[in-house]
């Protein structure tokens, strides 16, 4: 995954197990901070891959609405890591986990799905979705 120093503005590859974690510039050597915005998953084995190889929990909204899971993201960083991912992969999901009615969020953690949750969350509630006491 790419993210832009905010010093330089050098794209900087970072791998999904590290993007939870700050780091520095592979051009100037600035800081590079933990992820702090949704991650944007466009395909089912995208997701698979993100929540295999990630060492924080990962905490998934279907379907996103604006603004909430953004705000949850920064809340998060460093600790976890908001994905946004389309109506179909949110279908493939609710249909994998046997997910009836299909809840509004997800967390995985370790590879696996932990927690569901309706749509009766407020983004303050997001942040603690038992994320941090993991």
């Amino acid at each position: 995954m790419l993210r832009i120093c905010g010093q330089c503005g050098a794209d900087n590859r970072v791998p999904i197990k590290h993007l939870a974690d700050a780091g520095k510039c592979g051009a100037c050597r600035g800081p590079l901070p933990p992820h702090h915005a949704p991650v944007a998953v466009t395909e089912l084995f995208e997701l698979d891959h993100l929540i295999a190889n990630a060492r924080v929990p990962i905490l998934v909204e279907l379907p996103p609405r604006a603004g909430r899971l953004a705000q949850a993201a920064a809340k998060l960083a460093g600790r976890g890591l908001a994905v946004r991912v389309p109506w179909s992969v949110g279908m493939a999901l609710a249909s994998r986990y046997q997910l009836e009615p299909q809840p509004r969020y997800l967390v995985f953690r370790d590879g696996r799905l932990t927690q569901r949750h309706g749509d009766h969350h407020d983004p303050a509630t997001l942040r603690s979705l038992s994320i941090e006491s993991a």
